[in-house]
Order: structure tokens, then C-alpha cells, then sequence
């Protein structure tokens, strides 16, 4: 049986306040919005009550994450599950597991004490490094081939551009540039990439 992190109790105390806020009365509504690399709306997410919502560009509903004891769990836009996303206290190194319904275990993303991060697959194969540069991350496939390049500008804005230097994302808000890689890695799917994603974010608020 997978054992998980008690900090999945509680769906990330932080954003559900409002990551964002500059003092007062924090924003329940606090959210993460991405435009493509023309300027044109992508998707957000955006907090709601206990939920954290994503919707696309038109504002139609893709995911909600919710907590379900201690694990994340990624619902579609009819609340069917999709799949959850827990965290092996286990290992040396801050570890997430992505569960399908059924308990098949899948995807596994690892942040490394160095602060790189790797995405495996269910066989425990590469599929990317994102390697942490000064600038953000470089992130290379499991051939060492450049798959993206995540970028953090001194006004905060978050690029994201592939491996022929092509902005195709970007975000102005306040997000850890390791949460923008993570949700723009091409492997993975884009309900698996915002379980992921989100689980880093909550992480990051409770760090030390």
C-alpha cells in the first residue's frame, strides 16, 4: 500500500487564502492565470471555497482538486475522478505519485536536493530532468535532448519556450517557476500535469 504524506489532509492552507495577497484581508479568489506566447488567454486556476478549479480559455470548467483524505484528487468537469496525486514520505527526496482510479500507480515526479526535478514514468524511466538554472529551468527528455526552457524575468513574469526558443506560455502572476515547467511538460497530460502542479504549489507554501 502507497503511504502518503499527512499534509494531504489539508488542500494547501496557503493558496485557499490566497497565495498572492499583500497584506489585509487575504483573497479567497486568488488565481493563476496563463496566456499563450501571443497574449491570448490559455487557462487559470483559481481557488473556490475548499476546491481549486481550472478552466480554459472561454472560462469552461477542465479540472477541480480537491482533498480526499490524504491525497489530491483531480476530478473532471462532471466531478468524475480522474486520478490522485500523493506524496512518498518515505523517500529521501520529496517524491509525488500520480494513482489512477483504481490505485495504478503511474507518473512519479521527484525534487531532488539539488532542486532539480524528474519526471519518471510507471517504470521508473526518465522521461524529463528539469534541471534549475538562475534563470529557471532547463528541461532536457530522457535522451539529454533540450525539451523546454522556463524562464523567470527580473518583473516576475514566467516564460515558458521550447526547445527552437518559441515562447508558447507565459504568466505574470505569483507562481514558483517549478509549478509553470512542471504544467507545460509536453509527456504529460494536461489533468495528470495539473495535479502535479498544483501539489508542487501547495508544497512550496509549507516549506520552510
Amino acid at each position: 500500500m502507497t503511504r502518503v504524506s499527512p499534509r494531504w489532509a489539508v488542500l494547501g492552507t496557503a493558496w485557499l487564502v490566497g497565495c498572492a495577497s499583500t497584506g489585509g484581508e487575504r483573497d479567497r479568489s486568488y488565481a493563476i492565470r496563463f496566456e499563450s506566447g501571443i497574449g491570448r488567454p490559455a487557462f487559470e486556476a483559481r481557488s473556490n471555497g475548499d476546491a481549486i478549479e481550472v478552466l480554459d480559455a472561454e472560462g469552461r470548467l477542465l479540472a477541480s482538486l480537491a482533498r480526499e483524505r490524504e491525497a489530491l484528487l483531480v476530478l473532471d468537469d462532471r466531478n468524475r475522478p480522474l486520478g490522485r496525486v500523493v506524496e512518498r514520505p518515505d523517500d529521501e527526496d520529496f517524491r509525488l505519485l500520480w494513482l489512477a482510479p483504481d490505485g495504478t500507480p503511474g507518473f512519479g515526479l521527484e525534487r531532488e536536493t539539488d532542486g532539480d526535478l524528474e519526471l519518471e514514468d510507471a517504470e521508473g524511466e526518465t522521461v524529463y530532468e528539469l534541471k534549475a538554472r538562475d534563470y529557471g529551468f532547463k528541461v532536457v527528455d530522457g535522451r539529454d535532448e533540450p525539451a523546454l526552457r522556463v524562464r523567470r524575468s527580473e518583473n516576475g513574469k514566467i516564460s515558458v519556450r521550447d526547445s527552437e526558443d518559441v515562447t508558447y506560455l507565459v504568466t505574470r502572476d505569483v507562481v514558483p517557476t517549478e509549478v509553470a515547467a512542471v504544467w507545460a511538460l509536453p509527456e504529460l497530460d494536461f489533468m495528470r500535469a495539473t495535479g502535479f502542479a498544483v501539489a508542487l504549489w501547495i508544497e512550496s507554501t509549507e516549506r520552510p
